[in-house]
């Protein structure tokens, strides 16, 4: 018979003998079990895949057209140009300032609302999915209203905004190897209830749909046919003519481009004198398309034939000017030379 104190002591053999006997398992299982610990993933598989339980969170989101429009600005690099022309100072941090007027740019895109004070509580919302597409965190106070204003102020300075924008046409160009043949130019006014003030761009102006009690600015952009890319956008107070904003926009296109002799499409601004003389002698032998003035009523010569008459009238010009005598010399010369 086995008294208690040989049992227990028996019990104490046998259980020492067994930790020995686990002692290099448990080991090995400890050294299993490290690269799970250094990695938080491996730690998050682990414990759903085995023995510790936690509560799961899932958070939904709307994120619409958010990676898009991202991605499509980071493909055209507009945040480094942005950074590359417009320097900050030494104490800006978090989002840079073009990764700060991409932010922007979404939010205006997506909510049509420009306004600066808006833009924090947008971004607070979206904090997770803004955070994923730039790859670093993204603070509402990074698009905080004195932020916005430098990116306007920065962008303000014309040489500074010149130079960004044949920069950005050029990458452009490179990325999406498009054709450089043809350049349409157009001014458009905008109107409204605005305040009038000296140095303001809001000003009273000669406009086309009979309201002279509205103040208006003026936007001239010249694109690149047929996608219509933007080569040269300018702002300018309403009371300024049409014709002498072509030459600079036509000036500041061939600059992004990088090369001259193109054909300029646009209406009958580009007819003006002041125009013409300027116009580059590459881009003069190219030539501009301009609208011909149609007579208005069809009983002056106008119509739908009106254009092909002229031609018409054109070439028999010509013909019987060949037929006549020449110019040079004004002796008499035969049909056809």
């Amino acid at each position: 018979m086995i008294t208690p104190s040989v049992r227990e002591s028996t019990t104490a053999l046998d259980t020492s003998a067994a930790l020995e006997h686990l002692e290099p398992h448990l080991r090995a299982f400890a050294e299993y079990l490290l690269p799970f610990a250094q990695n938080r993933a491996g730690v998050a598989g682990w414990r759903s895949a085995s023995w510790v339980e936690e509560p799961l969170t899932i958070t939904s989101e709307r994120v619409d057209d958010l990676p898009v429009l991202v991605a499509q600005w980071e493909r055209m690099g507009l945040a480094p140009l942005l950074d590359a022309h417009c320097p900050t100072h030494g104490r800006w941090g978090g989002l840079s300032l073009g990764r700060t007027a991409l932010v922007w740019l979404v939010h205006v895109l997506w909510q049509a609302d420009h306004r600066l004070n808006q833009v924090p509580p947008w971004v607070e919302r979206r904090r997770d999915p803004l955070g994923a597409c730039l790859a670093q965190p993204v603070r509402a106070l990074d698009v905080a209203d004195d932020r916005l204003a430098a990116i306007l102020a920065a962008l303000s300075d014309d040489a500074r905004w010149a130079a960004f924008e044949g920069a950005l046409t050029g990458r452009l160009l490179r990325v999406y190897d498009l054709a450089t043949e043809r350049v349409r130019l157009d001014t458009t006014p905008a109107s409204g209830y605005w305040q009038v003030t000296p140095e303001g761009l809001c000003q009273f102006g000669h406009r086309q749909d009979h309201r002279p009690d509205l103040p208006q600015v003026k936007i001239l952009r010249a694109t690149l046919d047929p996608l219509a890319l933007p080569l040269a956008t300018d702002l300018v107070s309403g009371e300024r003519a049409d014709d002498p904003l072509s030459l600079p926009a036509m000036a500041r296109g061939r600059a992004g481009l990088g090369r001259t002799g193109l054909l300029s499409v646009g209406d009958g601004t580009l007819a003006a004198l002041g125009t013409r003389a300027g116009c580059p002698l590459g881009d003069c032998r190219r030539g501009r398309l301009l609208p011909v003035p149609a007579p208005r009523h069809a009983g002056a010569g106008g119509g739908p034939g009106y254009l092909a008459r002229a031609g018409r009238q054109r070439d028999a010009g010509a013909g019987a000017q060949r037929a006549g005598r020449c110019r040079r010399c004004g002796r008499a010369t035969g049909g056809g030379r």
